[in-house]
């Protein structure tokens, strides 16, 4: 009986002591790693975005963030190209990058002017990427290369003006999400996502008008997420969460079929640094 209720007692504890240690922990993690892409920046004259995502699954939500460096001229959509040896050389002074993913990005790179560059890990998973998007032949596209574990992956991001949720969705949800968006909070211009080796996008990014603020944009981020099923106390979560971010802008609502498992992301900022 001792052991019983030491055990429960165990439990318990667990259950209310690691979740904020947990949280004390992401907090710090992504405080020391901003200050290191900011002394990179420093170094490689880049400037830096902060952008955060809510990504909301049937039964969970999980919170992420990305920083974002670029050279792009502020106030306009002007991108200088990033010198990628440059930054690759001084990225390996702050962190330890996986020499596969270093060696087959720079040598992606090489295909264009890279104009956005991504790097990031998960603070104690085993998960690493990093993402470059550039013009070729005037044509967007972008490269997302992932490490889980020992596993490898490449993504590969299009742009599009014409996008259909059938190519993601099968029919019927996908012309009752399509009800539910307003085309007036989107932009013309979007984003698929592929597995490589598939003709099929995995995911869309609708790309949001910026003179909605994301307060407005929840309403339809509810609606998408009730369309799919989502658990009502995990619409509340969410919509409880982004109570603070309320006056923020959103740059993206992502919509994704990975496998058969339907999952929706809410892209916002959070910070912008310009390098004079």
């Amino acid at each position: 009986m001792k052991e019983y209720f030491i055990i429960v007692f165990t439990i318990i504890v667990l259950y209310y002591i690691v979740p904020p240690i947990k949280n004390i922990y992401i907090n710090f993690h992504r405080k020391r790693t901003t200050e290191k892409f900011t002394d990179i920046c420093n170094k490689v004259r880049l400037n830096m975005s902060i952008e955060d995502s809510m990504k909301v699954y049937n039964n969970k939500v999980e919170h992420r963030y990305t920083h974002e460096l670029h050279r792009c001229i502020p106030g306009t959509q002007i991108y200088d190209p990033v010198p990628m040896k440059e930054l690759m050389a001084e990225l390996r002074k702050k962190f330890t990058i996986d020499k596969q993913l270093d060696k087959n990005i720079l040598d992606l790179a090489k295909q264009g002017n890279v104009e956005e560059f991504v790097y990031g890990k998960h603070p104690y998973l085993p998960y690493e990427k990093i993402y470059i998007g550039f013009l070729i032949k005037q044509k967007k596209i972008g490269y997302l290369l992932e490490k889980k574990k020992n596993k490898y992956t490449k993504r590969i991001y299009v742009l599009t003006r014409l996008w259909n949720l059938n190519d993601i969705f099968p029919e019927v949800i996908a012309l009752k999400i399509q009800s539910v968006i307003p085309p007036k909070i989107l932009l013309d211009i979007h984003l698929y996502k592929y597995d490589e080796g598939k003709d099929k996008p995995m995911c869309v990014y609708l790309t949001i008008n910026q003179n909605y603020k994301t307060e407005n944009i929840m309403e339809v981020f509810t609606r998408i997420l009730k369309v799919l099923g989502t658990k009502e106390k995990i619409i509340e979560e969410a919509n409880e969460y982004m109570g603070k971010y309320k006056e923020n802008r959103a740059n993206y609502i992502g919509l994704t079929n990975q496998n058969g498992e339907y999952f929706v992301t809410l892209y916002y900022n959070s910070k912008f640094t310009i390098h004079d």
